[in-house]
């Protein structure tokens, strides 16, 4: 649609007919927008998203200073444009959500939405920051006159606090921002990074036959004939400083994202062999394709259906309640266990599995998964206007970045995930969960045993210890001679 409205507008060749058509063209696919939202419904969304750019992953001294030279504020941490980025997506999601579909109210509830994230203050803080975008400032909580006289801490207000209070009037926070929860998990503890080789060490051996694939060896051998030379004298750190050094997979992965993260956040890259800008990030990027989860890595199939299982049977579980609450009249139903919008802060390896999931299971394609790359899955409900609802009339859309990737009736979409997704006790004997199990049971059977062995012995010990003690007392009492020759009583005797 943006092609050909710039089309229309920029070509001052086109003869008036050609622009005519161009007209109509438009007008009948707005038509056709407007008739197919009329004829369906949104019944509920999610959205799994790789955090905003950040600080470069790796390779930095304690100082964090980059492989080339430049500073920054800290590791692997969202930067201010990464920020940005997760806002206007926000943003998106608004337009969407709340202006196109009214799927949610404009103003926070939380029974409606529901926001998960890793670990990782990068993951969080683009979380935050799209949410930001989703409940702008001006939609936050307001106070009636008789809770201002309240909203006040049991602390002692100072002249510049009463003066900041005033400011806000009946706004509960300075512009009427919102302060909304981002649930984080340890990811070993909920299932949610299980293509992660620290939290699944069965992945571990995946990582390392990719790192040995003749595809990854050829290009980073033709990237060290192509960049090598001229890397020794880009980069800084003594250590680097050698033309072999794009052999060494580790070293690799960090100049190649600190390239990436450059650019992304407009930092200076330094002249590598006379390369334009766009070619290092290709080859960068390409690197990266390589080693990502689904689009790369060596068995990808197993990593994919193993570590995005429970994150399926958990959105399959969310569908089926909205599907049965509809049926069943209670369309309107909201609640904290039926959320209508699931958004899930992430890495590019998790939408990589999630992806690579989706082409195992249903042949869509992969999407190298660039900063704020966002995914979802969407459930509608075609309009029959008959009043019955059959769980015949809702479909599934699978976008990614805003491109349709395919519409699937739900009932095909619930029966091929349930044959292709493994069960708990299959992901946890990939990981060797279960094989932890079974040696901690061992190991605790073979405590048990030694305990009793040792309470056996020490019961024989401490009787022949208490006999001599009594044997002992006995003889030397007789050999008391005065108050004198008493001595002090031990702890255990007293």
């Amino acid at each position: 649609m943006y092609k050909i409205c710039y089309l229309f507008i920029n070509k001052k060749k086109m003869k008036f007919k050609t622009k005519l058509n161009y007209f109509i063209f438009l007008i009948i696919i707005s038509l056709s927008s407007l008739q197919a939202q009329q004829n369906q419904k949104l019944r509920w969304a999610f959205e799994i998203f790789r955090h905003g750019a950040r600080t470069p992953y790796s390779g930095m001294t304690s100082d964090f200073e980059d492989c080339f030279g430049a500073k920054w504020q800290g590791l692997k941490e969202l930067t201010g444009v990464g920020l940005r980025q997760h806002f206007l997506v926000g943003y998106r999601n608004r337009l969407k959500y709340v202006n196109e579909t009214q799927l949610i109210k404009g103003e926070y509830d939380p029974r409606e939405v529901f926001i998960i994230s890793t670990d990782s203050n990068r993951t969080i803080m683009s979380a935050n920051a799209q949410v930001q975008g989703l409940y702008p400032p001006g939609t936050g909580p307001t106070l009636y006159d008789n809770q201002t006289i309240s909203a006040v801490p049991p602390i002692d207000m100072n002249k510049e606090m009463i003066e900041e209070r005033d400011k806000l009037n009946n706004d509960a926070l300075p512009n009427r921002m919102n302060v909304i929860p981002v649930h984080s998990f340890f990811n070993a503890d909920h299932f949610i990074q299980l293509q992660d080789k620290k939290v699944c060490p069965t992945t571990k051996n995946y990582y390392k036959k990719n790192q040995e694939r003749e595809e990854v060896v050829s290009f980073l051998n033709n990237m060290t004939i192509k960049y090598g030379k001229a890397l020794k004298d880009a980069l800084v750190h003594e250590e680097d400083k050698k033309e072999d050094v794009l052999k060494d997979y580790t070293k690799a992965y960090y100049i190649f994202d600190t390239i990436i993260s450059s650019y992304t956040e407009g930092v200076d890259l330094p002249n590598i062999g006379g390369y334009s800008e766009e070619e290092l990030l290709n080859d960068s990027f390409k690197f990266f394709e390589y080693d990502l989860v689904g689009n790369g890595i060596d068995n990808d199939k197993d990593i994919c259906l193993y570590s995005m299982s429970p994150i399926f049977d958990r959105l399959l579980k969310w569908m089926n309640l909205k599907i049965e609450k509809d049926i069943s009249n209670d369309e309107f139903y909201t609640g904290y266990d039926l959320p209508k919008f699931v958004m899930f802060s992430a890495h590019d390896s998790t939408c990589g599995a999630f992806m690579g999931f989706m082409h195992e299971v249903f042949k869509t394609p992969i999407r190298y998964p660039y900063f704020a790359t966002n995914i979802n899955l969407e459930l509608y409900r075609k309009e029959t206007g008959d009043n019955i609802i059959k769980k015949e009339d809702y479909y599934i859309e699978y976008i990614i970045n805003d491109e349709s990737i395919i519409n699937i009736s739900y009932i095909e979409f619930n029966e091929t995930l349930n044959k292709r997704m493994k069960t708990m006790e299959e992901v946890n004997t990939f990981c060797g969960f279960n094989k932890k199990e079974e040696e901690q049971e061992e190991d605790d059977e073979s405590v048990y045993i030694w305990i009793d062995v040792s309470l056996g012995v020490v019961s024989v010990i401490l009787v022949v210890i208490i006999v001599m003690t009594i044997k002992k007392k006995k003889n030397t009492n007789k050999n008391i001679e005065n108050i004198d020759s008493l001595q002090p009583l031990n702890e255990d005797d007293k």
